[in-house]
């Protein structure tokens, strides 16, 4: 989904967005890589991830059951 549809989704829903809608991809992204094995460390290095913004999707994941952050 583009950036647009899910903005126009949340307006019609009556609330905004709990994080910017481009953001939305970059915690898929994050989702499918960590589901077919990549590492932290190594999505900070191949994608320029800044290291707040990586934990910050990683927090989200984990609080929306998705993974498991335990080391």
């Amino acid at each position: 989904m583009t950036s647009n549809v899910l903005s126009l989704i949340a307006e019609e829903a009556g609330h905004d967005l709990p994080m910017p809608a481009t953001s939305y991809g970059l915690l898929a992204l994050v989702f499918f890589a960590i589901l077919h094995g990549a590492q932290a460390r190594d999505l900070a290095e191949e994608f320029g991830l800044p290291a707040d913004r990586l934990d910050s999707h990683l927090d989200r994941l984990t609080r929306m059951g998705l993974i498991d952050a335990s080391p």
